[in-house]
């Protein structure tokens, strides 16, 4: 039926165009196909297989002898295939036998989808025809385009292999587990099955979330081109220390041809390893301060009161017998006011004058960028002036009423300070408006305010540091409590990496004392123990550090 209504479309093409050469005589064969295009559209590949047995779908195609001598097919071939390879076939090639004039062929095509694909094709059809009308497809060589696609859920499992390495005991990680449907129709999942696969098994469980677990009666449905998650967590066990731990998760679905996919877990039980880090305070420290203080035109009632404390200042750190230098800068780039040393003559007077830096300096602070200028080709730089001491730490004290507004971000400044010193060696203080709403308040009756000092309380607290406010009316108990801070060893850094630290194992000992854990704290960013203001070892302790490191993830 679907050959005639075929020849019902194409004869009278051949009585409208192509009457006289039927007539026409000694003209040799002519061919012609039809149709120029099959589309077998959209096959549901499973619905297919359930209703018929098979995903086979045919539809035909014919060639026309329009000459008056016999036409005869050399080759039938497939060219330009894409998808599926096996997907489209001829299944009734007949070439052995000649076209006579006015007669045709019929070819069978199928297309047989085994999964979600898109499919296509070219039917080459060389016969011994000797023209070409450009009008039709006429010729010696014919092309019939052939192009399907095959409904169908597709999994994919990412990762379908977790190795969680070497899990310390008692510590525990998960891996998230990404389920997605590549196809263009639903996806079924129906269970996952876990199976224990060896003898020493470990701690695995299977997290699925907020969902339920996937059943027959009730599974997970995921749309074409969506995801689902769930989630695997190993517990390393002390049962099976020094062991391997095996684990199958199997994913059942309605996937052609993968329904069920196997996920392999393991992990193995490490013993965790205790570490202790020794450190000696020097009998004699060495302290290079580098003082930032506001020039710009509000600063005026705050460069007072340093000048009037500062001189407690260098008496604290002369009775700590810290060998300083002090060099004081303003919050204007470039701008160097001067130096003192310990071995100078009156060095509280000579620093009291140098903190009266004016009010002429720029009004967008740079206080950072101002220490950074310093270092890198300033007074302040190795090698530039006395100031500079390779085995001295190096301290960083901010006074300023407005936040930072250098060049860069806080952020790029800290990677410079370390590059120059290292960071076990930099302490970082600030005296600036409180964060987050700033500061006010009446010192001698007098007013104070100041806006929140961000970027140099920000870099404080990044590089275990204080920060004070600006606006505490009692400076002579600042400048005594800074001077304590900055004499003190504040920071030890671990030797080892803070990522394996196993939570809860750290403990300080200060000369052979566990310390309060209320004295310190250990700041991730920079794998340091830190000592709170009042609470840092003098001059000579010996500091231990005990922690145990592992993989907890």
């Amino acid at each position: 039926m679907r050959l005639l209504t075929k020849l019902s479309l194409i004869l009278p093409l051949f009585l409208s165009c192509n009457d006289q050469a039927l007539i026409e005589k000694n003209i040799g064969p002519r061919a012609l196909v039809y149709p120029e295009y099959l589309n077998f559209g959209h096959v549901n590949v499973g619905e297919n297989l359930q209703e018929y047995g098979s995903t086979i779908s045919y539809d035909t195609f014919i060639v026309v002898n329009t000459g008056d001598e016999d036409l005869l097919i050399s080759e039938l071939n497939l060219l330009d295939i894409v998808g599926n390879s096996n997907a489209i076939s001829i299944e009734n090639g007949d070439i052995e036998h000649p076209i006579l004039p006015g007669e045709n062929r019929v070819f069978l095509v199928s297309f047989e989808p085994e999964n979600y694909e898109i499919d296509s094709a070219k039917i080459q059809i060389l016969t011994n025809a000797e023209a070409t009308n450009s009008d039709q497809n006429y010729g010696a060589e014919l092309v019939v385009e052939v192009f399907g696609i095959g409904d169908a859920p597709n999994i994919l499992i990412d990762p379908n292999d977790i190795d969680f390495g070497n899990l310390t005991v008692n510590c525990d990680s998960t891996e998230t587990v990404t389920i997605t449907n590549s196809g263009n129709i639903d996806l079924h999942i129906y269970g996952l099955d876990e199976t224990i696969s060896t003898t020493f098994p470990g701690n695995f469980v299977v997290n699925y979330g907020t969902l339920s677990a996937p059943t027959n009666d009730n599974p997970w449905v995921i749309p074409a081109s969506q995801s689902l998650d769930f989630f695997v967590n190993f517990e390393s066990d002390l049962a099976f220390i020094n062991s391997s731990s095996h684990f199958d998760i199997r994913v059942y679905s309605d996937d052609l041809e993968s329904p069920i996919e196997i996920i392999l877990v393991e992990g193995y039980n490490e013993v965790e390893t205790p570490i202790i880090d020794n450190f000696v305070t020097e009998e004699t420290k060495k302290t290079d301060v580098i003082i930032v203080i506001d020039d710009s035109g509000s600063m005026l009632r705050f460069q007072n009161l340093l000048h009037n404390e500062i001189p407690v200042f260098v008496t604290e750190l002369e009775n700590l017998e810290i060998e300083y230098n002090i060099a004081v800068l303003t919050t204007t780039p470039g701008r160097w006011i001067g130096m003192v040393s310990h071995s100078d003559i009156n060095p509280h007077q000579i620093l009291s004058g140098f903190t009266q830096v004016g009010l002429g300096g720029i009004g967008n602070e740079s206080g950072l960028d101002s220490v950074y200028v310093c270092l890198i080709n300033g007074y302040c730089a190795p090698g530039n002036s006395s100031f500079w001491r390779n085995d001295a730490d190096l301290v960083l004290v901010f006074v300023s009423d407005e936040p930072d507004q250098s060049p860069n971000p806080w952020t790029w400044y800290e990677t410079e300070y370390t590059q120059i010193k290292p960071i076990d060696k930099i302490q970082i203080y600030s005296i600036v408006g409180d964060v987050p709403d700033g500061c006010y308040s009446y010192i001698n009756g007098t007013p104070y305010s100041a806006v929140a000092g961000y970027g140099y309380w920000d870099l404080a607290l990044s590089l275990g540091g204080t920060n004070y406010s600006i606006c505490q009316p009692n400076w002579n108990i600042l400048m005594r409590t800074l001077s304590s801070s900055v004499s003190s060893s504040m920071r030890y850094l671990l030797s080892q990496d803070g990522t394996q630290i196993i939570p809860g194992t750290l403990e300080v000992f200060v000369n052979g004392q566990l310390q309060d854990s209320s004295y310190y704290e250990y700041r991730e960013n920079i794998n340091s123990i830190v000592f709170f203001d009042g609470y840092g070892p003098d001059p000579g302790d010996t500091i231990d550090i005990k922690y145990s490191v592992g993989s907890c993830n």
